[in-house]
């Protein structure tokens, strides 16, 4: 076993990560930000897709998030029916005004209360619908998962956007190996153990490897194991 591990052996190079981009929505692509070959860094826009529904969704949903009017009339209604109590009961201590009366100043403040917890909620609501229209127009946006190289760009701008990728993006830093050994070199193999690897390429120099996952099946048809 150890003169295996010893000697020069074939293996296989491959990106750290492959990712296949697409969208969670279906639509038309209105641009593409990069092409093949390119580095994208992790949350880069790599296209846009037509948004202009969108676009006006949010518009709108923004107006009735920063609209206040109707917070303030009923600020005011509540300070109104607060004041309106006290001097109705300073009255009432005086004797000028009916006890009906007095009742009708008190039911006010808790109607009034009452609207301007409505307004309260109604502008949470509002500014739920903001935050759901930004998340809709974010789904607009093709982002890459991942920091790497693209690969691949399947679409361009005017395609339509289904189940299909747009983009292939590859991780290329660091680089996975793999190699596949004899049965009889699987007592030798340790995780963490260094491997020199050589790539096939003019003027390449050997890079140092660690071994990180080894099968814990040994493939009985050939007598061999991955690394």
């Amino acid at each position: 076993p150890a003169t295996v591990l010893a000697q020069a052996l074939g293996c296989l190079i491959e990106p750290h990560q492959v990712s296949d981009v697409g969208s969670p929505v279906i639509g038309v692509v209105e641009s593409t930000a990069v092409e093949r070959g390119q580095r994208v860094r992790a949350g880069q826009v790599l296209a846009t897709l037509r948004s202009d529904v969108e676009r006006e969704s949010l518009a709108l949903a923004r107006i009735r998030a920063q609209a206040v009017g109707e917070l303030k009339a009923a600020e005011a209604g509540a300070e109104l029916a607060r004041h309106k109590l006290a001097r109705a009961v300073n009255l009432a201590e005086k004797e000028f005004t009916p006890s009906q009366a007095l009742e009708q100043a008190r039911a006010k403040p808790a109607v009034a209360e009452n609207r301007l917890a409505q307004a309260r909620e109604q502008r949470d609501v509002h500014a739920r619908e903001q935050g759901l229209a930004q998340a809709q127009l974010g789904l607009r946006t093709i982002r890459s998962p991942i920091s790497g190289v693209v690969v691949e760009r399947y679409l361009s701008a005017g395609e339509r956007v289904e189940e299909r990728p747009v983009f292939r993006v590859a991780a290329v830093h660091p680089l996975r190996v793999e190699l596949v050994l004899p049965a009889r070199a699987y007592p030798d193999v340790r995780h963490g153990m260094p491997i020199t690897i050589t790539p096939e390429f003019p003027g390449a120099a050997a890079r140092q490897a660690r071994v990180t996952l080894i099968d814990q099946v040994i493939d009985g048809a050939s007598s061999t194991f991955r690394v």
